[in-house]
């Protein structure tokens, strides 16, 4: 109504006097029927999405259906970053999510699956093939009692870091040692921050891994490098008497390291120092040996640094038409090795062809969002 009121002018005008007030009604017409044209196109929007809930919907369903596999990737960063209970909550979040991809379906529970087995949490395990069996109409993955691809190095209830000096006069050091719950298991002990070492600590500390093995725990040793390196430069620079059990526990991390190669070689060392015969070589527990000498068995865990694993990787493919890792023992690769990792697999790659066999799903989730356009080929276990 207020449009034609404008046409409605008191009074006569001249010639040019209309002309120009037509001018000025016609622009002010047209900015006007922009303004309502604007305003009705807003107001249909929104009463078609009042009315049509199959558009918001669908926008959601689309965004659901981008975000899935993007948060499979993040269960699975997760776990490489040792957040366990973080991955597990949001596994068990995607469960109840659905995606018009079966398979990006059954893959979060396969994960899951795989987590639930490493923590050793077998009722949950068998809570969640119920629901398995139901939701997808097929028979669930398996509990082994003893998976081959972890044996026994499922999540570590024991978790000791070493700070300081390694002498027996650091008692703060050696007290969670002391207060260790055997009852466990498992211990993940690591070494990356021993600044220094003497024989006496290094007795002290040798006596505890062969306390823990006697009593059935499972020992993996992270942060080993910088601390085998003090141990060598120890007995080198000490006289023998002076250094024997640093000696003995440079052989015993050796072997909890399940690195039979350079076993061999540093008890050869001791044997000429000490004119006595080294200890036997026997694999330490819950280490599952492949008798194949053509497969290269990974250990349990992989982080940096990474320059021992990959050389001897290294020597390993050299006389191997293709490099076959088994992964059966292969826990987890944390988040800062994957990328350095398989840029050293790639590298080999570009001579031979490269398989990582018998992954666990979290893990080979991981290499392939590491690896983006990787040629190195990656199998899982079987479920």
């Amino acid at each position: 109504m207020k449009i034609f009121a404008l046409l409605k002018k008191p009074g006569l005008k001249s010639g040019q006097d209309k002309l120009s007030t037509r001018s000025t009604l016609h622009s002010r017409s047209e900015e006007t029927f922009k303004k309502i044209d604007a305003i009705e196109c807003e107001m249909s929007a929104e009463f078609e999405a009042s009315f049509s809930p199959s558009l918001a919907q669908s926008s959601q369903l689309a965004a659901q259906e981008n975000s899935f596999p993007h948060q499979i990737e993040e269960a699975a960063v997760l776990y490489a970053s040792g957040q366990e209970n973080a991955a597990k909550i949001l596994l068990h979040h995607l469960t109840q999510q659905e995606t018009s991809s079966r398979f990006q379906e059954q893959l979060v529970w396969w994960m899951l699956f795989d987590l639930l087995q490493i923590q050793g949490a077998h009722q949950e395990f068998e809570q969640l093939s119920v629901k398995y069996a139901v939701r997808f109409e097929t028979s669930p993955p398996q509990w082994t009692l003893t998976p081959a691809y972890k044996k026994n190095y499922p999540s570590f209830s024991e978790k000791i870091i070493f700070r300081g000096k390694l002498s027996s006069e650091n008692d703060i050091a050696f007290d969670h040692c002391r207060k260790i719950n055997i009852k466990n298991k498992k211990i993940e002990f690591a070494l990356d921050h021993i600044s220094e070492l003497d024989n006496s600590g290094c007795e002290a500390l040798l006596n505890f891994f062969l306390l823990w093995q006697s009593q059935g725990c499972a020992i993996i040793l992270t942060g080993t490098e910088h601390f085998i390196k003090l141990l060598h430069a120890s007995v080198k620079s000490t006289p023998p008497l002076a250094c024997h059990s640093t000696w003995l526990l440079l052989i015993e991390v050796i072997r909890l390291l399940n690195d039979e190669f350079e076993y061999e070689e540093v008890c050869m060392s001791y044997s000429l120092t000490f004119e006595v015969s080294p200890p036997p070589y026997s694999p330490p527990l819950g280490i599952h040996l492949i008798p194949s000498t053509t497969e290269f068995l990974l250990p349990p865990i992989i982080e940096s640094p990474l320059h021992q694993l990959i050389d001897h990787i290294t020597k390993h493919a050299q006389n191997q038409a293709t490099l076959l890792l088994d992964c059966s023992s292969l826990v987890r690769v944390s988040f800062n090795a994957a990328a350095p990792f398989l840029e050293a697999l790639s590298a080999l790659g570009q001579h031979k062809t490269v398989e990582l066999r018998n992954a666990n799903f979290l893990v080979s989730v991981l290499l392939k969002l590491i690896g983006g356009n990787s040629q190195l080929s990656i199998f899982t276990h079987r479920l």
